[in-house]
Order: C-alpha cells, then sequence, then structure tokens
C-alpha cells in the first residue's frame, strides 16, 4: 500500500508539460518536452482524422512540419493531456 507522499511522487512523475510554439502555425511546429517522461504524440484534425503521431523523449523539443496539412483546427494529444493548435498555411 501507498503512503500519502509515495502517491503524490507518483502522480507528479506523470504529469507532463509541453511548450508548443508558434500557435497559430504556417509552417513549423516546435514542441518542448519538459517532463521527465518519453511523450507519445498524436495530431488530429478537428473531425478526429489521424494527420501524425511521433515519439518526444523527455527533455528534447521536436519540429513538426506542419507546411502540408490544410488550414485548420487540430488536437495534439499525448498520453496526459490535449492541446488545440491552429494551422493557417
Amino acid at each position: 500500500m501507498c503512503s500519502g507522499s509515495e502517491l503524490i511522487s507518483i502522480l507528479e512523475e506523470k504529469k507532463a508539460v509541453l511548450t508548443i510554439f508558434p500557435n497559430p502555425a504556417k509552417d513549423v511546429i516546435r514542441i518542448k518536452n519538459s517532463s521527465n517522461l518519453d511523450l507519445f504524440v498524436q495530431i488530429k484534425s478537428i473531425s478526429g482524422k489521424m494527420a501524425s503521431s511521433f515519439k518526444i523523449n523527455s527533455k528534447e523539443e521536436f519540429m513538426f512540419d506542419c507546411s502540408k496539412l490544410p488550414a485548420g483546427l487540430y488536437i495534439l494529444s499525448t498520453q496526459f493531456e490535449s492541446y488545440k493548435i491552429l494551422i493557417t498555411n
């Protein structure tokens, strides 16, 4: 059985922090993973169509080329949270 402090520690380890910029984006989106966890990312159109999926390692930054995506609203999701991004090509 976990004590209260062990449970908090486990929950803090699972907290993921992404920085996504620029938003709105035209050519490239920079996605910075400042968590201690590798993150699995999916980008889907607002209608649910998969645009891309990839992994961002812990403490790394990923450059996503969005220049070939149609303009519109997209959802960027990890296993922990989701973000809205706007592509303005």
